[in-house]
């Protein structure tokens, strides 16, 4: 089954759109971003940290820039479950 698919006991369903906030000021994180931006196509958007885009997520800029977080339909993950929210989107 693609990765932008989920299943339940319904058949198959799309993911919802995840948003990614991260640091992009990190030349290590930004190297990495860039390379799953490259993969995801339009399944993934990438957010920059600013001081709007975090407040947006209800952070500072230095709780965001801290670990990367991802959101989807209104659940957040942060760290590892973020990566790995990424990753279950790339092929």
């Amino acid at each position: 089954m693609p990765s932008y698919l989920c299943s339940n006991n319904n058949g198959a369903y799309p993911l919802a759109k995840l948003e990614v906030l991260y640091n992009d000021d990190c030349p290590i994180c930004r190297r990495e971003i860039n390379h799953y931006a490259g993969l995801s196509g339009d399944d993934v958007t990438f957010v920059k940290i600013t001081e709007q885009s975090a407040a947006d997520w209800g952070l500072t800029e230095e709780q965001a820039a801290k670990q990367i977080h991802a959101r989807s339909d209104g659940n957040v993950t942060v760290g590892v479950d973020a990566f790995v929210s990424v990753w279950q989107r790339l092929p």
